[in-house]
């Protein structure tokens, strides 16, 4: 059966913090699934991707509030993440 991980268990166990994780999960730079409201990871599919190594950061990625399509999405995905619930 798979270790499903919280945001908060996840960002201990990769000593990132917890805003850090639900941006890369939104970015789909680290392995999650959405449910609902919250982001769940599958431990084994977090050890893989670790394992496998994990690409250089896009550099030309997301930077906060830039003027293109899908940086609402982010944001409310960054709040929602944050916080447990929409604001």
């Amino acid at each position: 059966m798979p270790q499903i991980m919280t945001t908060k268990e996840l960002a201990e166990y990769l000593k990132l913090h917890e805003i850090t994780i639900c941006k890369y999960a939104a970015e789909g730079r680290i392995p999650a699934m959405r449910i609902g409201r919250v982001w769940r990871f599958d431990k084994d599919a977090i050890d893989k991707w670790i394992g496998e190594g994990t690409p250089p950061a896009n550099k030309a990625g997301y930077h906060g509030m830039e003027s293109h399509s899908g940086t609402w999405d982010r944001i409310v995905s960054f709040r929602v993440c944050s916080f447990g619930r929409r604001i």
